[in-house]
């Protein structure tokens, strides 16, 4: 420089810049992203190496899509969630955030998924079962009346009587999901907590308010 050169800075990649087809993938999906390398002058290198890896190959694995590496190929696994995408080129490196979904859980259906639970944990013959005079509440819940004596009907136990056996597409407000909770009492009730015998699994309490939420349709 002092004697009137032209420094052209430190040899080798001093930037990565990436780029992808998209910010979130589906279970499944693959895409491409790109890593442009360039040195101190701005000027492109493209034969220069680039490493990836990924912050989780579960949700995302990263592979070399062309011999430099300067392109390489993104599959979602279906675990889900988010993923950091890092490539690498000498000493720099870059990262792309991304976001997996997770595979779409199936519809639930009121006759196959919720009325074996009623049937098997709440339609018994000192619970909720037939006949209705003897049931609590006059909650029956066996096949062919549950559905009609729970959803959209008010909760006999709460006074105010604003409140719904199921109110459709909102579990929270859902009485008889509060009463399998234990958190009946926030909306008024009272009582002890459902079943009587025993809290429910917490996958069946995951799937009615699945189906709330989803409307309560008959299905």
């Amino acid at each position: 420089v002092g004697c009137g050169g032209r420094f052209s800075g430190p040899p080798g990649p001093q930037e990565i810049a990436l780029s992808a087809d998209q910010q979130e993938l589906d279970a499944g999906a693959q895409m491409l992203a790109r890593a442009a390398i360039t040195d101190f002058s701005g000027r492109d290198l493209p034969k220069e190496a680039v490493q990836w890896e990924s912050s989780d190959p579960q949700v995302a694995s990263v592979t070399p899509a062309d011999p430099t590496g300067q392109t390489a190929r993104i599959t979602a696994g279906e675990k889900g969630g988010p993923v950091t995408i890092t490539a690498r080129a000498g000493d720099r490196s870059a990262t792309l955030s991304l976001t997996v979904k997770g595979p779409t859980a199936p519809p639930v259906s009121f006759a196959q998924d919720i009325q074996p639970i009623f049937t098997r944990s709440c339609a018994l013959p000192d619970c909720h079962g037939d006949p209705e005079e003897f049931a609590a509440e006059g909650l029956v819940l066996t096949p062919g009346r549950s559905y009609e004596n729970s959803v959209g009907v008010p909760a006999a136990q709460v006074r105010a009587g604003n409140v719904l056996r199921i109110e459709p597409g909102q579990p929270d407000r859902s009485y008889l999901l509060a009463k399998i909770r234990g958190t009946h009492r926030q909306l008024g009730g009272v009582g002890a907590r459902m079943p009587l015998d025993g809290s429910l699994p917490e996958e069946d309490m995951q799937k009615i308010a699945r189906w709330i939420e989803a409307g309560a349709p008959n299905n």
